[in-house]
């Protein structure tokens, strides 16, 4: 099974964000204040599309936590979050 690309930072989607987080989120979701946002996605498909290249902008920033707003649960909403967790090596369900 070819194993799916895993950020160096910590990916996380519950408690407190910090400052210094990287933040993907929908669009509709404000950047909370010294966060860096890495993606803002208009829907749930460019969520799915852009969750990878956002992955790979936190390593390039050096970030040590990449905070997730998952899409809310439907089919493709739960796909996307089966690539967070596949992706992640510490994601909080």
């Amino acid at each position: 099974m070819k194993k799916h690309y895993s950020p160096k930072a910590i990916v996380v989607n519950e408690g407190p964000i910090r400052n210094g987080d990287g933040y993907i989120a929908m669009r509709n979701f404000p950047t909370p204040k010294n966060c860096i946002r890495l993606a803002a996605p208009k829907d749930i498909q460019e969520f799915g599309q852009q969750l990878y290249s956002a992955f790979r902008l936190g390593d390039k920033l050096g970030l040590q936590r990449i905070y997730i707003v998952s899409p809310r649960n439907n089919d493709f909403g739960a796909a996307i979050k089966d690539r967070i967790e596949r992706a992640s090596n510490a994601f909080n369900v």
